[in-house]
């Protein structure tokens, strides 16, 4: 291949007739009018692929789109790769209904640089070619064609088409390579069969490279493919880039099975029903877009029916800006960053009506006017404009978010590398922005609402129990309604900092100073007093009542408090025992198995010296909290008992 050094596409746009096949030719050499019916109706119909070699030697590919109106939805799809405009106007006929729409289209695909090309200046006078200069100049004002070249050419004399060559190329310098960064995409734009060699996928990549080798996943069908065989401008080669016209050869993969509007990529993509848009109604459109109207939706090569509904206020009429949902019937593989052109019925005429960016995925039906939703979107949406454009949706995203990501969901979401991501995280996490917990990421703001959730919590807990001490860790997290890993990382953190603490397996507030109602606090001590001589053989909630000469109501009253304290344990509905008789059954547990292998209750019962009546309640105990393991009437160590005898 010749020099092989910017990877940018160029596009004609105009209307039928206007000589825009003629032109690629002149400048390629190629007819990209392959098709017979094309050629014997001097019409193009399907999207035409040439290499054009600019002033330097360097190569760039040429896109021709049809001009017809009944191929607009060709001519779509072959709009997502183009970089730079050749918008064709036949000096005859002058500026015409596809014109404006294929300038429409462009603009909302975001294209930025190009050039006017008035063709068929060999049939006109003069004075035709000034006044329709002047029309032409009137036309694209306000337009990203606003102050470009507008070149005079005959495709059939050559006039004037050295001045054109010289302005093309001034844009193509002036255009920014297309990045090769992320993962590998590719919308298909044609697939056809070559005997000898199989399924020949072509189209021009939205990102990252391919080898002959690399292993891709097709949408729709889901299939793994491998691609064999790769050319780039009709030359074999090894590797291809996002933006240049590239066809892969797949390996045992009929073409059925990647048809125009498929998707080749690195990685299977997640495929959402529901995703939001920045969205812009163009102004020569006659009446609004309906709330929930069906339209056709055109991404990629693509298009499918989709429902669009507002988020933002106002009409969407002529000039609306705001944002979006789409709803889909078809699950699509977008991300945020690509570009749609959205038709539809307007007037009884099939039209453009508008276009603009995908922006989020959320999957799930959103409401109209809520400031948080589009506070995000305006957030994504400025970051999509951003030069550190992965780094910034990332942070944005997270920041707006109210739940973790997975690091493999973001990578998802922005398509890129595993190193790429790694990167964006690392940065995020430096600069504060972000806090990894395991394979997932939150963001900071995130992680500091959501320990707000917990000392909440434990405030509104504390007001109404001022009497206990707090909560054990699972009742905490179900009142909070967290993940399970991000309550963790943010009960860690708390406590570092001295915001919540925590004893006996109960977390409370650091302001909260633990209170008893004055009619129990003389009882409460007397209670534990009582339970703690008593160790491993304690009174009974009536015995007490008797001994102490209390309400029995108040001594039940007392006995939850001392357990919700984890000061006593109850063990049964009438056995309730101190800690410390807790602890000294433990040890006898953990004595009885360093001799030998399993006791029996009646050895347990000797052991300790109590009666059946607490022996067997407290065995219960050891069984559910892991300290013994029961089998009949034999008791093995637990897991528990088995680490601290294993250390031993």
């Amino acid at each position: 291949m010749t020099q092989r050094c910017k990877n940018v596409m160029l596009g004609t746009a105009g209307h039928v007739d206007h000589g825009k096949t003629a032109l690629v030719k002149m400048l390629t050499g190629c007819n990209t009018d392959t098709l017979a019916e094309e050629q014997t109706r001097g019409l193009t119909i399907e999207l035409g692929f040439a290499p054009c070699k600019m002033a330097d030697d360097r190569i760039v590919g040429i896109v021709d789109v049809p001009g017809h109106v009944g191929f607009i939805r060709n001519m779509v799809a072959g709009a997502h790769g183009v970089d730079v405009l050749m918008l064709v106007i036949a000096a005859d006929d002058g500026i015409m209904p596809q014109t404006r729409e294929h300038l429409d289209i462009l603009t909302l695909m975001g294209v930025t640089f190009g050039l006017v090309v008035m063709t068929k200046v060999d049939l006109v006078s003069e004075k035709r070619r000034m006044e329709l200069g002047g029309q032409i100049r009137s036309f694209v004002k306000g337009t990203f064609l606003e102050g470009k070249a507008v070149c005079e050419v005959s495709n059939i004399t050559g006039e004037g088409y050295d001045n054109f060559l010289t302005e093309l190329n001034r844009e193509v310098d002036a255009t920014a390579e297309r990045s090769t960064g992320g993962l590998y995409r590719q919308w298909v734009e044609r697939s056809f069969h070559v005997k000898g060699f199989g399924t020949v996928a072509s189209g021009i990549p939205c990102s990252g490279s391919v080898s002959v080798g690399d292993a891709l996943c097709a949408w729709p069908s889901g299939k793994k493919v491998r691609v064999r065989g790769l050319e780039v401008y009709g030359q074999l080669c090894d590797t291809a880039r996002a933006g240049e016209c590239t066809a892969i050869n797949l390996a045992n993969t009929p073409p059925e099975d990647c048809t125009r509007g498929s998707l080749l990529s690195e990685r299977k993509i997640a495929t959402p029903e529901m995703f939001e848009a920045s969205f812009r109604v163009l102004g020569s459109i006659a009446k609004p877009i309906k709330d929930h109207a069906e339209v056709r939706l055109h991404v990629g090569t693509i298009d499918v029916p989709v429902k669009i509904v507002p988020l933002s206020s106002g009409v969407m009429e002529s000039n609306w800006r705001g944002y979006v949902q789409f709803r889909s019937a078809v699950k699509l593989p977008v991300i945020p960053g690509d570009r749609f052109v959205v038709r539809g019925q307007m007037g009884g005429i099939f039209t453009t009506l508008g276009g603009g960016v995908f922006l989020d995925r959320s999957n799930r039906k959103l409401r109209r006017n809520r400031p948080e939703v589009i506070e995000k979107l305006e957030q994504l949406s400025d970051a999509i404009e951003h030069p550190e454009y992965a780094t910034n949706f990332a942070k944005r995203y997270l920041k707006y978010s109210d739940r973790m990501v997975t690091t493999d969901g973001l990578a998802d979401m922005l398509q890129l590398t595993d190193n790429e991501i790694a990167g964006i995280i690392a940065n995020l996490t430096q600069h504060g922005d972000a806090i990894v917990l395991g394979d997932s990421i939150a963001g900071a703001d995130y992680f500091s609402q959501a320990c707000e959730t917990i000392t909440h919590a434990l405030e509104q807990f504390h007001a109404a129990n001022p009497q206990l001490p707090g909560l054990d860790t699972a009742a905490l997290l179900t009142q909070t309604a967290l993940p399970k890993a991000i309550f963790a990382k943010c009960c860690e953190k708390l406590l570092a900092d001295g915001k919540i603490s925590e004893e006996a397996g109960k977390i409370s507030h650091c302001e909260f100073n633990l209170s008893l109602p004055s009619d129990i606090a003389e009882l409460y001590e007397q209670v534990l007093s009582v339970l703690k001589k008593s160790l491993c053989a304690p009174p009974r909630p009536d015995q007490l009542a008797e001994q102490l000469q209390s309400p029995q109501q108040k001594i039940d009253e007392v006995l939850e408090l001392i357990c919700s304290r984890s000061l006593a344990v109850r063990l049964a509905d009438n056995v309730y025992m101190h800690k410390c008789g807790v602890d000294k059954a433990r040890e006898v547990v953990l004595d009885l198995f360093r001799g030998q292998k399993f006791f029996e209750t009646v050895e347990f019962r000797d052991a300790i010296g109590v009666s059946r009546k607490y022996a067997v309640p407290l065995l219960d105990y050891f069984d559910v909290t892991h300290w013994t393991v029961r089998n009949a009437n034999r008791r093995r160590p637990g897991r528990l008992a088995r680490e601290i005898l294993e250390n031993e």
